[in-house]
């Protein structure tokens, strides 16, 4: 507020806060500092993020109020995190990096305050250690059925924490013999799969099950089917060649 040395006497119910449009209860009337102007000291909990701070006063009649954006940053924060693979096959290793930050500056972690879920099973980590501003953690992961897993990513640290959520994607292998020589393009509004025989026809490769659409090219059809789904325990194509009819 205005440095004025004539303070002036505020109307009744004022100064009025809020936050976010909700009222904020003063737990007293704002203090007068010479060099500041008017002090409100407000005691309340907010999430980290963005947001709107209005002070509305009442004075001689007129309505004075005036509004400005304020963020709050978290304590302790993962500002970043990247993992080496997220398709995977069985008993697979994978490594997480983790950069953390705790007021303005890199965290200083260890083992103990990193937690790592797997479906919610915590994982156990084999290796720890720093390099740079990114915490490294190496981990088993077990060997689980084909598909889509959610990995969960906690550090906590006096009595502060963080997490983060994404995907880990089980593989499923398709092993297939084909009298000719074909290509399996399997698409999805996530993943694409490529899959082709080789010399001998064996057509050998892995994808995530789901549902798909399918492209079937061989030299003598193009097959396009739609909405295919993919269990994550079984799938098998059949050929019949006919040697007397063309399928475009």
């Amino acid at each position: 507020l205005n440095n004025n040395p004539i303070l002036p006497t505020f109307s009744e119910n004022s100064p009025k806060v809020y936050i976010d449009n909700n009222e904020i209860n003063l737990n007293r009337l704002p203090v007068y500092d010479l060099g500041k102007g008017y002090l409100f000291r407000i005691n309340h909990t907010l999430s980290a993020g963005n947001h709107n701070l209005k002070v509305s006063l009442k004075y001689d009649r007129i309505t004075i109020e005036n509004s400005t954006e304020i963020t709050i940053k978290k304590t302790l924060e993962i500002k970043s995190y990247n993992l080496n693979k997220i398709f995977v096959e069985g008993a697979s290793n994978i490594t997480i990096y983790l950069e953390v930050w705790e007021k303005n500056k890199i965290a200083e972690l260890e083992e103990d305050n990193i937690l790592v879920l797997l479906n919610g099973d915590i994982l156990q980590t084999k290796n720890f250690y720093k390099q740079g501003n990114f915490y490294i953690l190496e981990l088993t992961l077990p060997n689980l059925e084909a598909g889509k897993k959610e990995l969960k990513i906690i550090v906590n640290k006096n009595g502060f924490s963080d997490q983060i959520i994404t995907n880990i994607y089980y593989l499923m292998p398709i092993n297939l013999k084909l009298p000719i020589q074909t290509s399996l393009i399997f698409s999805s509004k996530d993943f694409r799969f490529d899959i082709r025989t080789d010399n001998d026809g064996n057509l050998n490769g892995k994808i995530v099950p789901g549902i798909y659409d399918l492209k079937i090219e061989n030299p003598r059809a193009k097959i396009l089917i739609k909405n295919l789904i993919v269990k994550s325990n079984e799938f098998s194509l059949n050929f019949l060649i006919l040697n007397d009819l063309k399928i475009n």
